[in-house]
This record gives structure tokens, C-alpha cells and sequence, in this order.
């Protein structure tokens, strides 16, 4: 009995706000799953997924992941549609350009909406689809840019709050920039003990961010740069501590492969 190919679907939301309306991530995959290509995979079906991330950025997490189709034992690719896997044209044509490379011609691509076609009208349709999609995330960068620019004129705190402080919610539990800022009692003593202890200079940076780090304390308060480099360095020694992606079992079996 042939094993079926594997499907591999992948799913991309952007950071949001209160006032926007994005596709979730379970939405997305839900529909990928309904797709008639991805359940003739059966079980063999695997999800890629990238969080709070543009389109536009070339390094992501679950994207490069996707890519290990190059391994080969994959049937069919699926996304929500085209821009939930690129916002930028140079990406999209990297990926078509992996699709056209001879052991990979048979892969089927498909949208829960909208369509992958390899005819010479639908690369040109899949490319202009790309460059409105980089138009578009470049235009609203521009006027999130502009109304950051207006808030700060008016002496608006834009952007991320200091550590050890929070916006407060409105009644209806929505925060904007306009919201009041407040300490924030739950992470506020161990700012004051960051600045404290760096001040009193018996303590290192990499001191403080190691006894902070072994206490498993929050890590809320660090999230704004203008703290002190204790505070920046611990951030730092978070990030680079956290346990590497695991290869998927289909990337293992290409390498063994391979070799």
C-alpha cells in the first residue's frame, strides 16, 4: 500500500490591535485542513505556524521550517491565501522559484482562498498579487509611522510603555494611546531592585541578570530598552536561552538521507 504524501499547511497573523479584524491562526489552519488536496493526505498533514509576524520579514521561525519541503516527501503546500505566506515580491518569487526546481514540479499548491497556477498568466497573476501585497504593508507601515509621529508631537506616549509601568484599560477594556499610564505593582519591585542593586555597585549586570534569571522572575518589566543594562542584558540572556526549534521528523529523514 503507497503512503500518502504529506500535506504541510502554514499559518502567519500579524501583530494586531484591538481595532483590527485579522484572521486567527485556528481559522486558518481549520480551513487549510477542509481543503479536498491537503484531506486526500489523510493523517499525514503538518502545520507551520508564525506568530505575531510580518509577512514581509525574510527570517521567520515557521516559514523556514515550511521550507524543508526541499527534503522532498511532500504532495501539497497550503496557506489561507497568498498573503498569509508573503507580504514581500522578493519572497514570493524565492518560493516559486524553489517550486520550479525539477524534484519539487509536482508539489500542489493550493489557497483556501484563492489559486496557484504554474501557466505563464498565473505567474504573472502571482506576482502582481505579491507586489500589491508589499505595496500594501508598505503603506501602512508609512501611516503607522505618521500617526506615531502626530501622537508624539503632542506629547503622546507612543509605542511600548516603560518596564514597571502599564497602560490602564477603559471601561470597556480597551487600551489606547491615550489611556492613562500607572505602575505597575506586579512588576515594579523588581525594577526598582534592578536599578537598586546596579546602583549601589556591588553587582555586576551579568550578576543581576543571572540571580534574576535563576529566581524565575518576571520578565514584563525588561520589555522597554531605556532600562538600565542590567535590565537589556538580562532580555538578552533570555532570548539567546530559549531551547532551539526541534527538526521535524521529515527534515531528520531527508538528512539521514542525504548522508
Amino acid at each position: 500500500m503507497t503512503m500518502a504524501p504529506t500535506a504541510v499547511i502554514y499559518i502567519r497573523q500579524s501583530r494586531t490591535k484591538e481595532r483590527e479584524k485579522t484572521v486567527s491562526l485556528e481559522v486558518q489552519e481549520a480551513s487549510c485542513r477542509a481543503l479536498p488536496a491537503v484531506q486526500r493526505c489523510g493523517d499525514q498533514v503538518e502545520v507551520f505556524r508564525d506568530e505575531d509576524t510580518s509577512g514581509g520579514k525574510r527570517a521567520r521561525r515557521g516559514y523556514d521550517a515550511m521550507l524543508d519541503i526541499r527534503n522532498g516527501g511532500v504532495g501539497v503546500v497550503s496557506f489561507y491565501d497568498q498573503s498569509r505566506a508573503f507580504r514581500s515580491l522578493q519572497i514570493a518569487v524565492d518560493f516559486k522559484a524553489l517550486l520550479e526546481e525539477p524534484p519539487h514540479a509536482t508539489i500542489e499548491v493550493v489557497f483556501a482562498h484563492g489559486n496557484f497556477e504554474r501557466s505563464p498568466v498565473g505567474g504573472f497573476s502571482y506576482a502582481v498579487l505579491a507586489a500589491a501585497h508589499e505595496m500594501e504593508r508598505r503603506m501602512t507601515g508609512e501611516k503607522i509611522r505618521d500617526a506615531y509621529r502626530l501622537s508624539a508631537r503632542k506629547g503622546v506616549m507612543v509605542g511600548q510603555v516603560p518596564g514597571g509601568y502599564r497602560r490602564e484599560p477603559a471601561a470597556d477594556s480597551k487600551v489606547t494611546f491615550d489611556s492613562p499610564i500607572i505602575v505597575d505593582e506586579d512588576v515594579a519591585p523588581t525594577v526598582r531592585r534592578i536599578f537598586t542593586e546596579y546602583a549601589s555597585g556591588r553587582y555586576s549586570a551579568r550578576q543581576i541578570a543571572r540571580r534574576l534569571n535563576d529566581e524565575g522572575a518576571s520578565r514584563r518589566c525588561l520589555t522597554h530598552a531605556a532600562l538600565v543594562g542590567a535590565s537589556t542584558r538580562w532580555a538578552s540572556s533570555c532570548a539567546t536561552s530559549r531551547t532551539p526549534a526541534r527538526p521535524s521528523a521529515r527534515a531528520v529523514a531527508g538528512r539521514a538521507r542525504a548522508s
